[in-house]
């Protein structure tokens, strides 16, 4: 770069909120004392300076380059307006090393020279080494605040203290400490309801359409028409419960009094975009606050959702789902089974068929018809007889099914483990491999476009580890909660004992999904129809052969 008589200069100012707090608006650092000083540089050197070609951003951190006239000095610089840019110190530009960047990609490679009056840093003649070490130094201030806020936060998140801006559904923070929470008793109940139908049977979408058929708020509108600080812009969501909605609830241990903080954090102070923790780096308190529901209704309930529980399918004309809807799939296409009503003189009756068959006809499938009271009778009998068998030598029982257990998670707990060890190596390779192209771009080895490009597919793959990494975790956990979900099994089906008649809450807590086959015809009359139960936790151990009988409905 050779030196001109004369350039279209362009003067950058920036202060932020910061200085203002530190009392610094009247002094040096004030924008109209920045602009004094840049402008009788600027005149004395005999060069041209306009009035639009004055930048400058009040209230902007220097760790944000998304500031409106920073902005203008870019798009100028590009248009070809000025070829020369003074600021008074290299921090007004910006903090951290990205400024370094900026400087490299828009100053000098357009050919535009820029000066730094204080540090006496000038294009023309080369940045100095010292460059890189302002820009370090620049950029530990905001971090060292935002390092210091969040160990504080850390601190009191630890100590049971609740630090989110919004609490749960259910609570309120108490009027003397805005740390604590206390129970709100009209939406707790509310919650209490949601737990107590899911755990008998009812999915997330029927709960919600029946709150909102009651006209109950959802939880966003709810907190805002009882918010004591109104929020500036109109609340603007649609007012109504979704299943997603009931589904966050079922899952948020705070209605246990488990306070869960930390699943998120700043992960670059620059554009304070969040990324997510690994479970085991969340803040979890237990007893933090009081209980909304008991512990055994959130174990019933868990277990449920950990079980990855099916879709209900019911037909249109149904008022609800069948006593199986949501289990039963079909032992040919793997289909759900539609449940539906005869309407018969004497009353009604509940049947099921495959949803395949119903969709597309006997070319797709058949249709694995099944009456609900034969299906009632069988699974009622079965439950039975395992209840009898656990009374009578529930050791031996156990013993069997753990045994069983083991032997069929033995092998997935090995795949587990070794895709956790694959995905923390190749995490580990590619901060590595990051960390050595951010070099390689400040000594100039790669071109800036290579860098951005190599740079965004390997935080493209970082997130993805980030998100199925904790699924892994919690699927090996649940494999180490063996002996657990036996013994929740074996309570389950000690209640069956004496059991009369099924309901709906029982079908759904012991068993998992049940497969019906096509009813075998002996001498063109249908006589036998396979029924396969898996159960929770268990799934078919009690049937540990393929060769099971059939059973007649």
């Amino acid at each position: 770069m050779r030196e001109k008589d004369s350039y279209k200069v362009g003067i950058y100012c920036r202060l932020s909120k910061e200085d203002k707090k530190r009392g610094k608006v009247d002094e040096s650092l004030s924008i109209e004392n920045q602009k004094k000083l840049l402008r009788d540089f600027v005149q004395g050197k005999g060069w041209e300076l306009k009035e639009e070609h004055i930048y400058a951003d009040d209230s902007f951190t220097g760790v944000n380059f998304e500031r409106d006239d920073f902005k203008r000095l870019e798009r100028d610089i590009k248009r070809g307006i000025i070829d020369c840019v003074v600021v008074k110190k290299i921090d007004r530009l910006g903090r951290g090393l990205r400024t370094g960047v900026f400087i490299e990609d828009n100053f000098v490679r357009n050919n535009v020279r820029f000066i730094a009056l204080q540090e006496n840093e000038d294009t023309l003649r080369g940045l100095s080494p010292m460059v890189d070490f302002y820009h370090a130094m620049n950029g530990l201030y905001p971090k060292q605040v935002s390092v210091a806020v969040r160990n504080i936060k850390q601190n009191r998140a630890k100590d049971g203290d609740f630090m989110n801006s919004q609490q749960a559904y259910g609570y309120n923070k108490s009027p003397e400490d805005y740390h604590k929470l206390v129970i709100d008793e009209y939406a707790a109940a509310i919650v209490r309801r949601v737990f107590q139908e899911f755990d008998g049977g009812d999915s997330a979408r029927m709960i919600a359409n029946r709150l909102n058929e009651e006209g109950e708020n959802a939880p966003g509108y709810y907190h805002h028409i009882h918010a004591k600080k109104k929020r500036k812009k109109p609340y603007r969501c649609k007012n109504a419960w979704g299943s997603g909605t009931i589904m966050a609830m079922l899952r948020r241990p705070i209605y246990i009094g488990t306070m869960v903080q930390g699943q998120r954090q700043v992960a670059c102070i620059i554009d304070k975009k969040f990324r997510k923790n690994a479970p085991e780096d969340w803040i979890v308190v237990e007893n933090a606050c009081e209980p909304i529901i008991e512990r055994s209704l959130w174990d019933r309930v868990q277990s449920k959702l950990n079980g990855k529980r099916p879709r209900v399918y019911a037909s249109k004309h149904t008022a609800k789902p069948g006593m199986f809807s949501g289990i039963l799939r079909c032992s040919d296409c793997d289909s759900p089974l539609a449940y539906n009503m005869k309407h018969l003189k004497n009353g009604e009756k509940g049947y099921y068929r495959c949803s395949q068959y119903n969709n597309k006809g006997i070319n797709a499938c058949t249709p694995h018809y099944v009456e609900e009271p034969s299906l009632s009778a069988v699974v009622l009998a079965e439950l039975r007889g395992h209840a009898v068998l656990s009374a009578a030598s529930r050791d031996r029982l156990k013993t069997r099914l753990m045994s069983l257990l083991r032997k069929n998670q033995s092998l997935e707990a090995v795949e587990i483990q070794s895709n956790i060890s694959r995905l923390t190596k190749r995490m580990e390779t590619i901060d590595t491999t990051l960390m050595t192209l951010y070099e390689d771009r400040v000594a100039g080895d790669i071109p800036v476009e290579q860098y951005k490009r190599m740079s965004k597919e390997y935080e493209r793959e970082r997130s993805d580890i980030a998100v199925n990494m904790p699924k892994l975790l919690a699927d090996f956990h649940e494999l180490l909660e063996t002996s657990s979900s036996v013994d929740d099994w074996l309570g389950m089906i000690d209640d069956c004992l004496n059991l009369e008649a099924l309901r709906r809450q029982t079908v759904m807590g012991l068993i998992e999904k049940i497969t019906i086959g096509e009813r075998k015809k002996v001498e063109g009359q249908a006589t036998t129809q396979e029924i396969v139960i898996s159960y929770r936790f268990i799934g078919s151990l009690l049937h540990p052969t393929k060769d099971r009988e059939d059973i007649a409905v």
